[in-house]
């Protein structure tokens, strides 16, 4: 799982943090950060962690306020490094 921050657009082209505590100081407490995990990791992830509300991807993930039930994005995975290396750039 990575975090990042959409952009006004609505599409994932910040930098990608390793932990929601990164992504805070990077981009800041009040911005809307969000998890971003390709496919795999979902289909792995248990049930008991993950769901759908208004067919809107949620799940568990750990903030500096504790642990979170919220918006997730989901990636295929080529598209996720690809992604990540063109953001970077």
């Amino acid at each position: 799982m990575k975090f990042t921050k959409p952009n006004e657009n609505g599409i994932l082209c910040n930098r990608f943090f390793e932990t929601h505590s990164e992504a805070v100081e990077y981009f800041g407490e009040n911005e809307n950060i969000i998890p971003v995990v390709d496919i795999e990791e979902w289909n792995a992830m248990p049930k008991d962690y993950k769901g759908y509300k208004d067919k809107t991807p949620y799940a568990l993930y750990l903030t500096s306020k504790g642990t979170t039930y919220g918006e997730v994005a989901i990636v295929y995975p080529l598209n996720f490094y690809k992604l990540i290396t063109v953001c970077r750039s």
